[in-house]
């Protein structure tokens, strides 16, 4: 388990404790079992930037009709082409993508396709080369978002651009991101330069995920110029003490130990935002009384500005 995953799992827990389980959500909204409607700013990480169910996007619409179709094995499917189609002209400049069921998996990958093939490797059951290293060993992934201010080649080592793993070096020659479908199962993708290594393979998944995944992709592109200034800075007032806005992301202020009792204070005020310090999102479809609670109790502790 990374720590990522530990920090969600004690989120949870939190979040059960005070209101119940998560019984229906829609939009920026969860609505809880005690009758509690929290406002997401963590959105699943970015998978929920375009809202939940069919709120937002098309994608679960095209997830039912493919399910339908049961289209729900790990059988070759139809919509690979479409899929790197999607991705690489979301984020121009790469060669080629790949969707993994996990952090860890994207980072094997990762390590192995930048590697030299000196640090060996290893055939996982399905027949797939691994690297025999540590996902996190020696190596960072720059994590792409949608209306990020930075561009992907910046080695300024600027905060608002978040990075999985751990290690001193940045690869430029990966860039992850998170797919715009509310579905915890969509993973992760990452897009890669041509080198002189083969290209990874996609962790194995089925049809009807990867065709909803390439739908949501779509979605979003047709959704990024739709969203602007105006709407993400409605709230800088109430959360400028906390956070430092940059577009349509918030880089928190709070860090270290301060900063899993400041997401506990925001749960407090019926706000989630994520479990880890990593960028905020300001949501869409929200209003100034969803903040009312934060205002009217704010968190006090040292900010290092």
């Amino acid at each position: 388990m990374t720590e990522r995953e530990a920090a969600v799992r004690r989120c949870n827990d939190e979040l059960i404790k005070r209101y119940g389980a998560v019984v229906r959500a829609r939009g920026p909204y969860l609505y809880t079992q005690k009758g509690v409607r929290l406002t997401d700013l963590y959105l699943d990480a970015g998978r929920a930037v375009l809202g939940r169910g069919c709120s937002g996007s098309n994608a679960f619409r095209v997830l039912k009709n493919t399910l339908e179709r049961g289209e729900t094995g790990s059988f070759p499917s139809a919509y690979n082409t479409r899929f790197q189609n999607a991705v690489l002209s979301l984020v121009p400049g790469y060669d080629y993508a790949a969707r993994f069921s996990c952090e860890d998996s994207l980072l094997r990958a990762a390590a192995l396709y930048t590697s030299d093939r000196t640090t060996g490797t290893k055939q996982d059951s399905t027949g797939t080369q691994r690297a025999a290293v540590s996902p996190n060993a020696g190596l960072r992934v720059k994590l792409w978002r949608p209306w990020q201010t930075e561009t992907a080649d910046s080695n300024d080592g600027d905060s608002s651009y978040e990075t999985l793993g751990t290690g001193t070096p940045i690869t430029q020659d990966i860039l992850a991101l998170y797919p715009p479908l509310a579905l915890q199962e969509a993973g992760l993708i990452a897009v890669f330069k041509a080198g002189n290594n083969p290209f990874p393979l996609s962790d194995l998944c089925s049809g009807a995920l990867l065709n909803a995944i390439t739908r949501s992709i779509y979605d979003l592109q047709r959704e990024i110029p739709k969203r602007g200034e105006k709407e993400w800075s409605r709230f800088d007032a109430v959360l400028s003490p906390y956070f430092e806005r940059k577009g349509a992301y918030l880089i928190p202020k709070i860090e270290g130990a301060q900063y899993e009792d400041f997401a506990n204070h925001c749960l407090n005020c019926r706000l989630l935002i994520p479990p880890y310090p990593a960028p905020a999102s300001v949501p869409v479809g929200v209003n100034e009384g969803d903040f009312s609670f934060l205002k009217q109790t704010p968190f006090k502790c040292r900010i290092n500005l």
